[in-house]
């Protein structure tokens, strides 16, 4: 019977490393940075210091930015175009005297 064994050590030592890199990443960071999936879904020169880039920009913004290939420009452009007409009419009800039906401000949201 083959028994398991799981050098704790090592992978102790691995994760303070990758703690390091990232903590190094962040300090660095004035901006969230653009995160390019194009490297790590073909898996390109790069790839891993883009999923470091993603863990330091999350330790310190809370937020990703991405670039994603897979994703049409014209949807992102609707989107957020649909989104900014969203809180503009919702502003322009609250400046009305407007009861919002999703503000709930006894819920903090």
């Amino acid at each position: 019977m083959l028994i398991n064994t799981i050098n704790f050590t090592a992978i102790s030592k691995s994760m303070t490393s990758a703690k390091i890199r990232v903590l190094d990443i962040a300090a660095q960071l004035e901006e969230p940075p653009v995160i390019d999936m194009l490297k790590f879904l073909e898996r390109k020169d790069g790839w891993e210091q883009e999923c470091d880039k993603v863990t330091a920009s999350l330790h310190k913004f809370g937020i990703l930015i991405v670039r994603d290939p897979r994703v049409n420009f014209q949807m992102n452009e609707d989107y957020i175009d649909m989104v900014e007409c969203y809180f503009e009419a919702q502003g322009e009800k609250l400046y009305r005297g407007e009861i919002l039906k999703d503000c709930h401000p006894e819920l903090s949201y």
